[in-house]
């Protein structure tokens, strides 16, 4: 009789322990790393050198995170129980990204030269056909405001709107720009760009 109720506090303890470790997570801190461009055509990557036309190219821009956590703080075992345990993890950024430039390295229409930021002109959509098509300035505001969605390397495509001069060999740098100036980038294959 006496052990039974030496037992009920400790018991008591335990589960409180238990649900204030399982289920009061410090948010996860991450920062961006360079992204990924690839160019895709019928949802298939493009081989360098491939010719295609503009209203059949799109860039799969995917989002590349790098964690920042010094330690864990898995004080009991009950923090991997299934009942305990929070499902996502607040992801916190250490940036925003602030502005985001596309950049023709040659030549791409009598408007736009070499190196000038052609991003206004290009739709923005989180799948490849484009049918949620917004622009620069929302998709930014959508994707900051929502933060990483559960995912670690968020992907949006880049749709170009502005018909280029015929046929010449193209090649792009996306660059990322965060709040604090960082700038991220990364360049896609050499194509030939057809109106």
């Amino acid at each position: 009789m006496n052990l039974k109720l030496l037992i009920r506090p400790f018991f008591l303890l335990t589960a409180t322990f238990m649900i204030y470790t399982g289920c009061n997570r410090k948010p996860i801190k991450y920062i961006y790393m360079p992204p990924g461009a690839t160019l895709f055509t019928n949802n298939v990557p493009l081989p360098e050198s491939s010719v295609v036309p503009l209203d059949r190219i799109n860039i799969e821009l995917r989002l590349n995170t790098q964690e920042i956590q010094l330690a864990t703080t898995n004080i009991l075992p009950a923090n991997s129980a299934y009942a305990l345990s929070v499902r996502e993890p607040v992801l916190v950024p250490l940036e925003e990204i602030h502005d985001l430039h596309i950049r023709p390295v040659y030549d791409y229409n009598s408007i736009y030269t070499s190196m000038d930021d052609i991003s206004e002109t290009c739709t923005y959509s989180y799948s490849q056909s484009g049918s949620d098509s917004v622009s620069k300035q929302e998709m930014l505001q959508n994707f900051n405001a929502g933060g990483l969605y559960g995912t670690r390397s968020p992907v949006f495509y880049i749709h170009f709107n502005e018909p280029p001069r015929n046929y010449h060999v193209q090649q792009f740098i996306v660059e990322l720009i965060t709040d604090k100036n960082s700038r991220l980038a990364d360049t896609t294959v050499e194509f030939i760009l057809t109106p």
